[in-house]
């Protein structure tokens, strides 16, 4: 009986082999039934909210999806965010200011499968009609509410600027070497020229770049109250220019902001008080 004795004693040992004893009552398996993979790549074949706690969740708080929605230099509907995932919102802040923030998740939710109360608010000044769930929060001139806690003559924070919709342009090139080459005068120092556009990545800039919003912008700013200006240093044979903007300080702020997004150099605002005087000349007829 030497050889049954040794069998049983090798069964029994086998099971103190911890890979053994992993292997066999499938651990890895039950530890991790994705086999490996990440667990924010599992398939997701629904998501649903069956019980909202206090504090509500940030899973709900919805809008309609054709809430217009501000991204920057333009605007979008929520629900055609998903072709410019990646480009930054204009929300606010906690002090009522607007800022440029990323999005965390892009998700959609069914309220009938939740069971959630919808309304439908219009202004009675600017007649802007928004569609949203009852604990979506709302600024007012008393704070910041709850949808559901809003009542009829309550005056609500509305964004008064309407942007221009957004429209995904064909991919054309807008600037390179040839087209500065063209349109350049004699004697232009086209390798300087060169070197300051590659530093700020704009030699070869297309009409799909993120960036077009804020170089139109800061281009209807220097031809409208803006303008260039021919300025000789210390009296040397080489001349610069500089670009000076005027207008309100809110203004001058946000342009400051577009300036040194795209890496540039950008001086302090400089205020200043002028008095002109216009003269007119009238002249009357008396006729009989």
């Amino acid at each position: 009986m030497a050889g049954k004795r040794l069998k049983d004693n090798r069964k029994r040992a086998r099971w103190h082999n911890k890979w053994f004893t992993k292997r066999m009552l499938r651990l890895k398996e039950k530890a991790d039934p994705l086999r490996g993979a990440h667990q924010a790549r599992g398939i997701v074949l629904e998501k649903r909210q069956i019980e909202a706690k206090q504090p509500n969740s940030a899973m709900r708080k919805c809008v309609a999806p054709d809430t217009k929605i501000f991204l920057d230099g333009f605007f979008t509907t929520i629900h055609e965010y998903s072709a410019n995932l990646g480009r930054e919102i204009t929300s606010v802040n906690k002090d009522l200011n607007l800022e440029n923030t990323k999005t965390n998740a892009y998700m959609k939710f069914d309220v009938k499968k939740q069971k959630d109360k919808v309304y439908k608010i219009t202004t009675k000044e600017t007649r802007k009609t928004i569609t949203i769930t009852q604990d979506h929060p709302m600024y007012t001139e008393n704070g910041r509410l709850e949808v559901k806690d809003l009542k009829l003559g309550d005056r609500l924070i509305v964004y008064p600027y309407e942007s221009i919709n957004y429209e995904k342009p064909k991919e054309r090139i807008l600037v390179n070497k040839f087209l500065i080459e063209s349109v350049s005068p004699q004697r232009t120092d086209f390798n300087r020229i060169f070197k300051e556009l590659e530093i700020l990545d704009l030699i070869n800039f297309k009409s799909t770049d993120s960036r077009l919003a804020k170089v139109s912008r800061l281009l209807g700013h220097i031809f409208g109250d803006g303008g260039i200006y021919l300025d000789r240093k210390n009296n040397n044979k080489w001349f610069t220019f500089k670009v000076a903007f005027s207008g309100d300080s809110d203004d001058l702020n946000e342009i400051k902001k577009d300036l040194q997004s795209l890496n540039l150099k950008v001086s302090d605002i400089i205020e200043s008080n002028r008095t002109s005087y216009i003269f007119i000349s009238i002249r009357s007829t008396i006729r009989r």
